[in-house]
C-alpha cells in the first residue's frame, strides 16, 4: 500500500529477504532459514522437509473430581424432581459457578455432563429433553434395590471397598507395536471383541461369593454413594500436612498413621450422608419415572453433541410430570 502512493519501493528489491518478511508478517530470520534449506535442497536434490501435520494441543486443566461429579448428577436431578424443568447446559453452569466455584466453560461442562452418561433426547416437537441413560439408571435401581432389601430384611454388614492412589509417579505413555498395516477399523474391532467375548468372571467376585458373601457394585461416576470416597479425602488431606521432605519409602507409614486417627465418628457420619444420598436417588428416580407431558423419540433420534451445542435456556419451558410414579423396579442387570 505504501509503494503504490508513493509510486517507489520502500524496501529496495535487491533486499529480497526483508521485503518477504514484510510482506508475509514473518520474522527476517524464518525467511532467512527457509532459504538456507531451500539452497541446501536444492544443493542435495532433495525436498525441503514441511513442518508435521500435528501440532500440540492445549491439555484439559479444568478436571472435575468425584465429589464435583456428584454434585453435578444430583444437579440434573434437581432440575426435574424440585425445579420442574429441564435442565440446559447454561443453567447447570452458572449453578455450579454459584455453588463449587466451576471454573470452566461451557463446553467443558457439556464434556462432563457426557461423560457421567447424560444425553440430549429430541421429543416429538423436535425439542431436545437431557437424559441419563437406561443402563446407568437401571444400575443405580438394581444398587439401590439391594441395599434397601438389606437395610430392612437381611441385616448383613456392609463393607463398601475401593481404591486409590497417592504417589506423584507417571505411567508409560508409549508402548511397542508393530510395523504391520492395520486391516480393521477401531470400531470394526470392537465389534468383533463384543461379539465373541466371554461374559467376565472376576476372581475376587468368585472367592467372596465362596464365602458367602454378597457383591453389589455401584453406577460409574456414583462416589456420593461410597463412604470411602470421603475417607480416603481425609486421608489424603491429613497425609499432605504432614509430607513435607519426608523421603517416599515413609509413605505407607504415614498413611496407616492417617487412617489411624480417622474417628470412629467421622465413619459414622460420612455413612449416614450416604443414606441420605441413596433416599434422594430413590425419591428423584421416582419423578425420572413419571411421564412428562412431552414424550420422547427413539433412541434413534437421539440428537448429535453438535446439536445439544444449540440448546438455550429458552427453548424449554417448565415441565410438570403427570403423575409421581414410584413404581417397584425389575431390572436383571447383572453384577
Amino acid at each position: 500500500m505504501k509503494e503504490k502512493q508513493s509510486s517507489a519501493p520502500v524496501i529496495p528489491f535487491e533486499r529480497v529477504n526483508e521485503r518477504v518478511a514484510a510482506a508475509t508478517g514473518i520474522s527476517l530470520r524464518t525467511v532467512a532459514r527457509i532459504t538456507n534449506e531451500g539452497k541446501l535442497a536444492e544443493e542435495s536434490s532433495s525436498k525441503i522437509v514441511t513442518p508435521g501435520k500435528k501440532r500440540k494441543t492445549r491439555k484439559d486443566k479444568i478436571v472435575m473430581d468425584n465429589f464435583d461429579i456428584g454434585v453435578l448428577r444430583r444437579k440434573i436431578h434437581e432440575f426435574y424432581s424440585c425445579k420442574k424443568e429441564i435442565p440446559t447446559v447454561n443453567k447447570l453452569l452458572r449453578l455450579l459457578k454459584e455453588e463449587i466455584g466451576f471454573t470452566g466453560s461451557r463446553e467443558i461442562l457439556r464434556q462432563h455432563i457426557k461423560k457421567i452418561g447424560f444425553r440430549y433426547k429430541k421429543t416429538k416437537s423436535n425439542r431436545k429433553v437431557l437424559m441419563e441413560l437406561n443402563d446407568i439408571t437401571a444400575w443405580r435401581a438394581l444398587y439401590l434395590q439391594t441395599i434397601k432389601r438389606n437395610d430392612e430384611t437381611e441385616k448383613l454388614p456392609v463393607v463398601y471397598l475401593d481404591e486409590t492412589y497417592i504417589h506423584s509417579g507417571h505411567t508409560a505413555g508409549k508402548c511397542w507395536q508393530d510395523d504391520d498395516e492395520e486391516e480393521y477399523t477401531r470400531p470394526q474391532l470392537l465389534e468383533i471383541v463384543n461379539r465373541y467375548k466371554p461374559e467376565p468372571v472376576y476372581a475376587v467376585d468368585a472367592i467372596l461369593k465362596g464365602l458367602g458373601h454378597k457383591i453389589s457394585r455401584l453406577p460409574p461416576y456414583h462416589c456420593d454413594l461410597n463412604p470411602i470416597e470421603m475417607i480416603w479425602a481425609s486421608m489424603k488431606h491429613k497425609v499432605a500436612e504432614v509430607n513435607i521432605g519426608k523421603p517416599a519409602n515413609q509413605m505407607p507409614e504415614m498413611v496407616q498413621e492417617a487412617f489411624n486417627s480417622i474417628p470412629v465418628e467421622e465413619w459414622r457420619n460420612h455413612c449416614a450422608h450416604v443414606k441420605k444420598h441413596e433416599e434422594e436417588y430413590r425419591s428423584k428416580d421416582g419423578y425420572l419415572d413419571a411421564p412428562f407431558i412431552v414424550e420422547l423419540c427413539s433412541e434413534s433420534e437421539e440428537s448429535s453433541d453438535e446439536d445439544s451445542q444449540d440448546e438455550s435456556d429458552e427453548e424449554f419451558n417448565s415441565i410438570e410430570p403427570l403423575a409421581i410414579v414410584h413404581a417397584e423396579h425389575n431390572y436383571s442387570k447383572k453384577i
